[in-house]
């Protein structure tokens, strides 16, 4: 530990090990490495520096760093379970990478079969300034326990980037089959990005973090079959950005909830098969606040069976430019494309919310002061019932949802979706929005028209 003091006369430790004479270990053994820290580029693999990741790894437990240190792996089929904590050395500027050596995830594929006392493939425990990259983990054949990757301890400024996590097929919401979870870690700046989620039964679930100011973010990747696509829950200032769900099993596609703020922006939501995703955009409880910063659900594409967007219990946000979709039958209270319950302080500005079922556009309950709906694009639904407001009261139709105050600028018409897209895309400017300085690019990153740009998602530039 290098924490003693040199006292004369005693020279050696209890096995005659010569003791340091400025930073003698405390206690009877004096503690020696033969080795040095690690520094620089490593490979891993047949051939390489190290046979396997273990092997690496325990070194580095060993020796720490002296400077950045990259593990590049070979191709080839690695059937381990393992453990990183904290590393001696490690710090912004010596910073710990472990990828593929060839970029492709395809060459490297990391597997183990979990268990119920160890559910994890890498378990990542205090494991500071870590870049794990381009790596294939597959527990596709795992139907008890399919965890890949455990985050715990006070991690800070990781990074998941490139990967592709391979789950089982799983028909439901098992804790078990959680392929990235990260529970009441205290630590700062998560970034996952640019990643693939494959079956499960949740893509990420991040719970009782510490992040704050921008630095935890989930941002461009592509989750597919699960539950729930993305759970993210009491962490503090939370991105969800860019990302590609495809959701499943009657779950949710993007669930966020105790996050203040929530900045939602620019993710495409979907179904993997018909009517088979009750929610596609979750809020619960992220409230901005009076200093300025607010919640921000904007240019979202969402296509969901029971409701495209949900937002509850949450203050000072702003819902802007999003086109949702809504597949359910029923007017059912219960039920609509576009759901806020409990709002305050909140702007509902150029979104196109539609229905394909004869069901409920819009229901807003019990709101507080200062709800704004305007300049919004409704089509579908139930002609009578489409509508639904607690204070000011309305259960009808768009006339009286405008005649209680609402979308004095909205419109009641076919948005126009571009025949040969997605479902989402426009097939010709509407022009009938209002300029939102919050919002001045398109899910596209498109620019905005600076007068009058387009209600939805999408600004029109050309078909796609």
């Amino acid at each position: 530990d290098n924490k003693g003091t040199p006292i004369a006369g005693i020279s050696d430790d209890i096995y005659g090990n010569t003791r340091s004479e400025t930073t003698p270990d405390m206690g009877a053994i004096e503690f020696t490495v033969s080795g040095s820290h690690l520094t620089g580029i490593y490979t891993i693999g047949s051939g390489g520096d190290y046979d396997s990741i273990s092997a690496a790894l325990n070194d580095l437990t060993i020796y720490g760093v002296s400077g950045p240190v990259t593990f590049n792996i070979l191709p080839g089929t690695y059937t381990e379970q393992l453990t990183i904590g904290n590393v001696y050395g490690v710090s912004a500027v010596n910073t710990l990478t472990i990828q593929s050596s060839t970029g492709d995830t395809a060459d490297v594929s990391w597997q183990y079969t979990p268990t119920s006392s160890a559910n994890y493939v890498l378990k990542v425990n205090g494991t500071d300034h870590l870049t794990i990259r381009n790596i294939g983990f597959d527990v596709s054949a795992s139907s008890s326990y399919g965890t890949i990757l455990e985050i715990s301890g006070e991690t800070d400024s990781l990074r998941i980037e490139g990967n592709e996590f391979r789950g089982y097929s799983y028909n439901g919401n098992s804790a078990n089959h959680y392929l990235v979870e990260s529970t009441s870690n205290p630590g700062t700046g998560m970034v996952f990005t640019d990643n693939t989620f494959l079956q499960g039964s949740a893509g990420i679930l991040l719970n009782n973090g510490a992040a704050d100011d921008g630095e935890f973010k989930i941002t461009n990747n592509t989750s597919i079959g699960q539950y729930f696509g993305f759970w993210i829950q009491s962490i503090d200032s939370i991105e969800v950005s860019g990302n590609t769900v495809v959701g499943d099993h009657g779950g949710y596609g993007i669930y966020v909830r105790s996050c203040n703020p929530a900045i939602v922006t620019g993710n495409k939501v979907t179904e993997n098969t018909t009517n088979s995703m009750n929610r596609g955009i979750y809020i619960h409880d992220c409230d901005g606040n009076t200093s300025g910063e607010r919640t921000l659900i904007a240019n979202n594409m969402v296509k969901a069976y029971g409701l495209a967007l949900d937002v509850r219990n949450t203050n000072y946000a702003d819902i802007y430019y999003n086109t949702l979709i809504n597949t359910y039958t029923s007017s059912s209270t219960n039920y609509g494309t576009l759901y806020i319950y409990y709002p305050s302080e909140m702007n509902v500005k150029n979104n196109i919310i539609t229905n394909t079922s004869g069901g409920r556009l819009t229901y807003q309950s019990n709101g507080g002061s200062s709800i704004i709906f305007d300049h919004n694009m409704y089509y579908g639904g139930s002609t009578d019932y489409g509508f639904y407001s607690h204070n000011p009261s309305v259960n009808g139709s768009f006339t009286s949802w405008q005649a209680a105050g609402f979308d004095a600028n909205g419109v009641l018409q076919d948005p126009g979706f571009y025949v040969y897209g997605d479902g989402f895309h426009l097939g010709a400017g509407n022009s009938l929005g209002t300029p939102l300085t919050e919002v001045t690019i398109d899910f596209d990153a498109e620019p905005r028209d600076d007068t009058t740009p387009d209600i939805g998602a999408d600004e029109y530039l050309a078909p796609n």
